[in-house]
């Protein structure tokens, strides 16, 4: 009795596929549909690496702050379990603006990998990039200390000059990450 079932899920989501294919915003680019069936996060992830994606974006569900968006979702096992670039898109947002990045960051070694990608990605939309550092309790560093190894990082890394700030936040990062972008009217937080 479960076939059925299967059978008739299978061919109402590849009935929405062709569906979205159609839409003017996909006709200049190529999209190639899979269905497969399975743990989500472990099968987009399956699927992005066999097909050399270059980056997985994906909805989320009606989420507020940071941590709803990462609290137990399939984004959040998504991004976890991928090295490939992801976007997640609030549903219900309308039409993506992208004006103002925030680009949380601990100016870790693999920023400098991460960190030209976001670049690239704000000049498509003439976009500003917000670098931000949290420092909470559990990591706590001056804000001057922290300061000179953000410019450190630009410098050393030739990534030009951009505004760093530093917060420091009791709660946790996420929450300072989540509070700062809504400050800043961030379009798009960068992780």
């Amino acid at each position: 009795e479960e076939v059925p079932l299967m059978m008739a899920l299978l061919k109402g989501t590849k009935k929405k596929m062709n569906k979205l294919k159609t839409l003017d915003c996909c006709n200049k680019i190529a999209i190639l549909d899979v269905i497969a069936i399975g743990n989500i996060s472990k099968m987009i992830n399956i699927s992005a690496e066999k097909h050399n994606a270059d980056i997985i974006m994906m909805g989320t569900h009606g989420s507020k702050g940071l941590n709803d968006v990462f609290a137990g979702s399939n984004a959040e096992h998504v991004v976890r379990d991928t090295e490939i670039p992801v976007i997640t898109i609030q549903s219900g947002k309308g039409k993506a603006e992208v004006k103002n990045i925030v680009f949380a960051t601990d100016f870790s070694e693999e920023t400098k990998y991460v960190f030209p990608f976001i670049k690239s990605f704000a000049e498509i939309f003439d976009a500003k990039i917000h670098i931000v550092k949290i420092i909470s309790d559990s990591n706590f560093k001056s804000r001057n200390v922290a300061l000179i190894d953000a410019e450190a990082f630009l410098k050393e890394n030739k990534f030009g000059i951009y505004p760093v700030t530093i917060l420091h936040d009791l709660r946790s990062k996420s929450e300072g990450i989540s509070r700062y972008a809504e400050l800043h009217k961030a379009d798009m937080i960068a992780l």
